[in-house]
Formats: structure tokens, C-alpha cells, sequence
């Protein structure tokens, strides 16, 4: 077996990125031009047109797939390369935490409280989260 999905057989919902990062377009016809960036390993929620383009692209892989595969599989990757504090957050590499949060502003906040509660806070973790926060806020405030 090749491995290829069918691409009648791809559906709407959640994809693990296997690519290294993804641009999604959040804004609507008629309005300025927004996106998200999504970092590989995020887990993101497509409809079924864009997962069948990123399935065929090879972009995204389904989550079930990596789900049903085995439950030790995650548990080893876990443990592996980003031991889990009690928030949810990796304690991992820098990389590792970027992955986990994404663009997500809660999750930002969330490692940024984490980081920052540390004897030894990692100042490249906590301006890149920083920054995340600072670029929602940017939007939220110009949104209003």
C-alpha cells in the first residue's frame, strides 16, 4: 500500500500540519486581508475543500489517523519531546512550545504564565509569546 489518501474519501474536520507552516485566509470577500499562521504540528479544523487541497498538497494528514494509530504512540512523543506541565502546556524546546500554541491567544498566555513562573524564564520563548499576544491585541484593537 502507497499510503495516498483518496481525496473522495477526505472530509471536513480536524488535520495535524505537516508542513512547515500554513497561511489560512480569515477574512471574507470584500474585506482587508487577513490570515492566521499556523505552525507544523497545529492541529486546525478545515472544511472539506481545504483539506482536500492540503490533503493533495500534503500539507495536513488527518488527526484520527494519527489518533487510532496507536495511544502509546502520543504518549512516547509526549514524554519524548515535551514533558506536559499541569496546564497543558510542553516544557519542551522553544519549537515545541510555538507548535503547541500556534496563534491561539489563550495558549499563548497560557506557556507565557507558564515561562515566565520559572527560576530561569527562556527570554526567546517569552518575546516570541509576547509577540503573539501583542499582534491579537493590535487586531482586536484595530477591529473595534
Amino acid at each position: 500500500m502507497s499510503g495516498r489518501i483518496d481525496l473522495s474519501q477526505v472530509k471536513a474536520g480536524d488535520y495535524e500540519l505537516v508542513a512547515h507552516r500554513w497561511r489560512q485566509i480569515t477574512s471574507k470577500p470584500g474585506e482587508p486581508y487577513d490570515y492566521v499562521t499556523h505552525r507544523k504540528g497545529a492541529v486546525v479544523t478545515l472544511n472539506v475543500e481545504e483539506a482536500r487541497r492540503l490533503v493533495k498538497a500534503g500539507a495536513v494528514k488527518p488527526v484520527e489517523a494519527a489518533d487510532s494509530a496507536t495511544d502509546s504512540t502520543a504518549d512516547s512523543t509526549a514524554d519524548s519531546t515535551a514533558d506536559s506541565t499541569d496546564a497543558g502546556v510542553p516544557s519542551g524546546s522553544v519549537d515545541d512550545v510555538l507548535a503547541w500554541v500556534g496563534e491561539d491567544t489563550d495558549r499563548a498566555q497560557a506557556a507565557l504564565d507558564a515561562e515566565q513562573a520559572k527560576d530561569k524564564p527562556r527570554s526567546t520563548l517569552v518575546e516570541a509569546l509576547t509577540a503573539i499576544l501583542d499582534a491579537a491585541q493590535a487586531v482586536t484593537a484595530s477591529g473595534s
